[in-house]
């Protein structure tokens, strides 16, 4: 299948974008969650890779440094001090 001749640079000019009236609590709250959702990645992607061990390193434990890792993410996103919500909310206005 083969598409000729398209010109997709008007097409976006033509379509009104509506922004959605978010108050200030709730960009604070897309900010909050998106920061500790980025900080659960990274503490998951710092914590050493650990294979064998005394227990095997099983499903369990996964699971357990995932509830870790998404608890500590929640716990640092409300202290507000790694400065990425203010910048996400500058971004949103």
């Amino acid at each position: 299948m083969t598409i000729n001749n398209l010109n997709l640079n008007n097409l976006t000019s033509s379509m009104p974008i509506e922004k959605p009236n978010s108050t200030l609590e709730d960009k604070k709250k897309a900010a909050q969650d998106f920061e500790s959702l980025y900080l659960q990645i990274s503490l998951k992607e710092m914590r050493p890779k650990l294979e064998g061990g005394l227990f095997n390193s099983g499903l369990a434990e996964e699971v357990y440094r995932e509830f870790l890792d998404e608890a500590l993410a929640k716990e640092i996103s409300k202290s507000d001090t790694m400065g990425l919500q203010e910048s996400l909310i500058k971004q949103m206005d």
